[in-house]
C-alpha cells in the first residue's frame, strides 16, 4: 500500500503552504495579490465517527473562474470528488457572484472503510459509501464557517487598499526614505535663522463659475447651496471639479459616499452600492416571508386577469402554495388565464400587468427543469432584483437613512443576493498613503 508523507510542501500558484498532519501554514507569498490575508483556517472534528475536515476556506473576493484552483485531500491523498466541490460550492451560497467558484485548500480524514480510492487508474477520484451522509456533513461543516467568516464577521474584509491604484512611477517615488517634507525641513534647518527670507508673490488663478450648470433633472428651482454644488470649477490645466451632493449621493445615482468607524475602530469612506444593499433587503424579506408564510399583502382593488403560456401555466398550477408563500395570490380561472388578487406590500403600489406577466415569464423559466424548492433561492434572487432600488434612482436624505438602517438589520449586510459587496471602506490612513503624508 502506498503511504502517503504527513509533512510536505503545497505549491498552488504564487502561494507556498506547509503542511504537517493536516495543519496549515502559509509561508509564502509571491506576487502582488496577497491571497494569504483572504485565507481563513478552520477545523471540524467528530471522533466517535472518524470525522475530521480541516485548511482553509479563500474569502470571496479571491474566486476562481474554475474549481482547478482548490485542493483536495482524503487521509493525506490528493483526490477529485464532484459530490465534494459541489458540497463546498454550495456551502458558499450567496456569497459568490455568478459563475465562480469558492478558492480552498482542505484536508478530510474518514474511515477508510467508507471509501473506494480503486474507481480510478491513477486513484485521483473516489466513491462514498454514504455519498447523501458525506455530502450533507461536508456542506453543513462549511456552511458554518463560511456563514460565521465571511458573513457575521465580514466587516473585516470591506477595506480596500488604495495601493494598487497608484502609479508606478509614485510607487518608486514613496520607496525613497525621505518625504518632500522631511526633505523642505532639512533644508530650512541649515539656512541662517537669521537670514530674511524673500517673499514670493501668491499665484492667482482664474475659475470660471459660469460654465457647465448641471441643472436639476426635474427642474425644480435649487436652492443657492445646490446650485453652487451643481457648478463646475472650470480652469485650464485642471480637472472638471465640483461638490457632491447633501445626500452623498453621486452623479450616477448609484453610489452613495459616507464616512465613518470600521470594525478596527479606523476612520474613513464608506461607499454604499444603492442597489445592492437595497437587493440585499428585500431578500431577506422575501426569504423571511416564505419561510414564516408571513408577507405582508395587498389586496388588488380590481383583480387582474393574466393570459400565460402553457409553460407557464404548468408552472404556476404546481407551485401556487409556494408562490403565495411570496405574497403573489393566483387563482387558476382556466384554459391558461389566471386571477390575481393579491400582491405583497414589498412591490409598492400596483405594478403594470406586462411587468406581472415579466415576472411570470421569468421565473418559469428559472423553474421549469427543477422544483420549486431546488429553485428558492434563485427565484427569490431575481424577485429582490425586481422589487429593489435601481441605479439611477434618487434617493433623498430620508431614502439614504432608511436604507442603512435596514441595511445594518440583515443577516448578511454585505453581499447583494448575487454575491456582489454592498459597502467598501476606504481608511483615512490609506488616503494618507494616497497623498504621501505617510510613506
Amino acid at each position: 500500500m502506498q503511504k502517503h508523507p504527513k509533512r510536505f510542501l503545497l505549491v498552488i500558484g504564487s502561494l507556498y503552504v506547509f503542511v504537517d498532519e493536516g495543519r496549515l501554514k502559509i509561508i509564502y507569498q509571491e506576487g502582488r495579490k496577497k491571497i494569504a490575508k483572504f485565507m481563513e483556517p478552520f477545523d471540524f472534528k467528530e471522533d466517535e465517527n472518524k470525522f475530521r475536515i480541516n485548511g482553509l476556506l479563500g474569502h470571496p473576493q479571491i474566486a476562481k473562474k474554475n474549481r482547478t484552483y482548490s485542493s483536495l485531500f482524503i487521509n493525506q491523498r490528493y483526490i477529485i470528488s464532484d459530490v465534494l466541490f459541489r458540497a463546498i460550492s454550495e456551502a458558499y451560497e450567496g456569497t459568490l457572484m455568478v459563475s465562480k467558484y469558492p478558492f480552498f485548500i482542505i484536508f478530510l480524514e474518514l474511515d477508510p472503510s467508507v471509501i473506494d480510492f480503486n474507481v480510478h487508474p491513477k486513484k485521483l477520484h473516489v466513491r462514498f459509501e454514504k455519498v447523501d451522509s458525506i455530502y450533507n456533513k461536508v456542506y453543513n461543516v462549511i456552511k458554518g464557517f463560511v456563514e460565521d467568516k465571511f458573513i457575521i464577521k465580514e466587516a473585516k474584509y470591506i477595506s480596500a487598499e488604495l495601493h494598487d491604484f497608484i502609479p508606478k512611477e509614485e510607487k518608486k517615488f514613496a520607496e525613497i526614505t525621505e518625504t518632500i517634507t522631511e526633505i523642505r525641513e532639512k533644508e530650512v534647518k541649515d539656512i541662517n535663522s537669521t537670514q530674511e527670507l524673500p517673499i514670493l508673490p501668491e499665484e492667482s488663478v482664474q475659475l470660471n463659475l459660469d460654465d457647465q450648470v448641471i441643472r436639476d433633472k426635474s427642474n425644480k428651482k435649487l436652492p443657492p447651496e445646490a446650485f453652487l454644488r451643481g457648478k463646475y470649477i472650470i480652469s485650464e490645466n485642471f480637472p472638471k471639479l465640483r461638490l457632491i451632493s447633501h445626500t452623498g449621493q453621486l452623479n450616477n445615482k448609484i453610489y452613495v459616499v459616507l464616512e465613518g468607524i470600521n470594525e478596527n475602530n479606523e476612520e474613513g469612506l464608506f461607499i454604499l452600492d444603492q442597489h445592492a444593499a437595497s437587493e440585499r433587503i428585500s431578500k431577506e424579506k422575501f426569504l423571511d416571508a416564505f419561510e414564516t408564510s408571513k408577507m405582508s399583502k395587498q389586496k388588488l382593488i380590481s383583480a387582474l386577469k393574466i393570459e400565460v403560456s402553457p409553460s407557464e401555466r404548468i408552472f404556476l398550477d404546481s407551485n401556487l402554495r409556494e408562490i403565495q408563500k411570496l405574497g403573489f395570490s393566483f387563482e387558476y380561472f382556466g384554459g391558461n388565464t389566471f386571477i390575481l388578487r393579491e400582491i405583497p406590500t414589498i412591490m409598492g403600489k400596483l405594478p403594470n400587468i406586462n411587468i406581472i406577466k415579466e415576472i411570470i415569464s421569468d421565473i418559469s423559466k428559472i423553474g421549469k427543469d427543477k422544483s420549486f424548492s431546488d429553485m428558492k433561492e434563485e427565484i427569490i434572487n431575481y424577485l429582490s432584483c425586481h422589487k429593489s432600488i435601481r441605479g439611477g434612482d434618487d434617493l433623498s436624505l430620508k431614502d439614504i437613512r432608511g436604507l442603512l438602517t435596514e441595511l445594518a438589520e440583515c443577516k448578511d449586510s454585505y453581499h447583494c443576493a448575487h454575491g456582489r459587496p454592498t459597502l467598501r471602506f476606504f481608511s483615512y490612513r490609506e488616503l494618507d498613503k494616497l497623498f504621501k503624508r505617510i510613506v
